[in-house]
């Protein structure tokens, strides 16, 4: 596995887990529920509201502790199961592109209040891109609510490239965002890579992090891509696994990653939409399904 270094964590670098991963992130909105505020790993002087510009005594109080303030807080959905859903739609008042490289221009937008507590959205993959319900995660009067779509991802420019993007590359756009927004510190939402990522801006930007909430946990560790791709899956979805690793030449399937990897990088569109729309069964079969036999029946086009 690839590495890059910042400070004294060892990061990992986007590689062959770019290219299937998102069809996680574009199922039901109703799948993605808020979690709680993380407040362990950062410094304590980083989970109080001094010396914060833009977040008021008031504003931290509904963001430390939420239930607090449930009945002036906008009515959230209601899901079939009785759990609490997303809170309403927005649109953004705020949008644009923001040149990080000669290469790459990143898409954003800002939802809910101007003068709110900063949030923004660490997207997974690496590869999926932000959606507009990712904006209801968060309670649009109480929050300044950002969505990013990192390199190469979403609406962001040239799509799919995996040139000049690395992990240190999508740490260092989060941080010219920031500074493009003028905002003072904010907090992070990151889910699966978005977690990998979201941590990874922690370490190298502390004091710029109110807060960390982290779903759907993936470090991009070794053990966890080695379950995932390696085998270790497959004794829960044995079917879906055979398909996945049938799908690879017999001689590579001993390293299905490596295989879809070039695969997904071929000059032929087709192998290449095949390879995408496999891997995304793959994923949709062990992350959202006990279906499997369930195909990812997306445009894969690449």
């Amino acid at each position: 596995m690839i590495s890059h270094c910042v400070e004294n964590a060892v990061l990992p670098q986007r590689g062959a887990v770019a290219a299937g991963c998102a069809a996680l992130h574009a199922l039901p909105a109703r799948k993605q529920q808020p979690h709680t505020l993380v407040r362990s790993g950062l410094p304590q002087g980083l989970l109080t509201p001094i010396n914060k510009p833009g977040v008021t005594q008031q504003n931290w109080q509904r963001m430390a502790c939420p239930v607090s303030s449930a009945a002036a807080q906008p009515q959230q959905q209601q899901s079939s199961s009785g759990l609490r859903g997303l809170y309403p739609a927005t649109t953004p008042h705020t949008s644009g592109y923001l040149q990080v490289s000669n290469l790459h221009k990143v898409y954003y937008e800002v939802h809910g209040n101007p003068q709110g507590i900063p949030a923004v959205v660490v997207h997974g993959g690496p590869g999926a891109g932000c959606y507009a319900n990712h904006a209801r995660l968060f309670d649009a009067s109480t929050y300044r609510i950002v969505l990013l779509d990192q390199r190469g991802c979403g609406r962001s420019t040239p799509s799919g490239c995996l040139a000049e993007n690395t992990t240190a590359d999508l740490v260092s756009d989060l941080e010219t965002l920031r500074k493009t927004l003028g905002v003072h510190s904010w907090l992070l939402l990151g889910g699966s890579w978005g977690v990998a990522l979201s941590v990874a801006y922690a370490q190298a930007h502390p004091d710029r992090v109110l807060g960390l909430i982290l779903r759907g946990v993936c470090l991009m560790r070794p053990s966890e891509l080695q379950w995932m791709y390696g085998g270790g899956a497959a004794a829960l979805k044995p079917l879906a696994w055979g398909r996945f690793a049938g799908n690879c030449p017999a001689r590579e399937r001993g390293n299905p990653l490596l295989s879809y990897y070039k695969r997904m990088l071929s000059s032929d569109a087709a192998e290449r939409q095949a390879a995408a729309k496999a891997w995304m069964g793959w994923e949709m079969s062990v992350g959202f399904s006990n279906n499997q036999d369930l195909a990812a029946e997306v445009d894969c086009s690449v």
